[in-house]
């Protein structure tokens, strides 16, 4: 597995710091064409921005075992879901996304492992 550019994104500038971020990681399935950051630099990367920075992710995805596909990259599987690739999909990814930020925002936790379950 590869990640697509848009993922690419977090390996510009490992410096950056803030109070607290969430990054949302959504895909629906399809077949990726990146060979720049391969599925263990990801990882490391997301393992680095977790210890060094606190940062906390989230992977929803569709047409896949999103809890297999986010443990490969080092997500937890509560911080992962799958959706459906239609309307009401999105509708229900976005909603839970949605109220994950906004525990996220207003909770002070030293853990988010559960954040999906945790917010709802």
């Amino acid at each position: 597995m590869t990640i697509t550019k848009e993922i690419d994104k977090l390996g510009e500038d490992p410096n950056n710091k803030y109070d607290k971020t969430l990054v949302l990681i959504m895909t629906d399935g399809e077949s990726n064409t990146d060979k720049e950051y391969t599925t263990d630099k990801i990882k490391n990367m997301i393992e680095e921005m977790e210890k060094d920075f606190k940062w906390n992710f989230i992977f929803i995805g569709a047409n896949q075992d999103s809890f297999s596909s986010a443990n490969n990259i080092g997500i937890s599987s509560g911080k992962a879901m799958n959706w459906t690739a239609d309307y009401r999909g999105v509708e229900m990814s976005y909603s839970t996304m949605s109220k994950a930020s906004t525990y996220y925002r207003t909770t002070s936790l030293d853990n988010y492992d559960n954040i999906i379950k945790d917010s709802e």
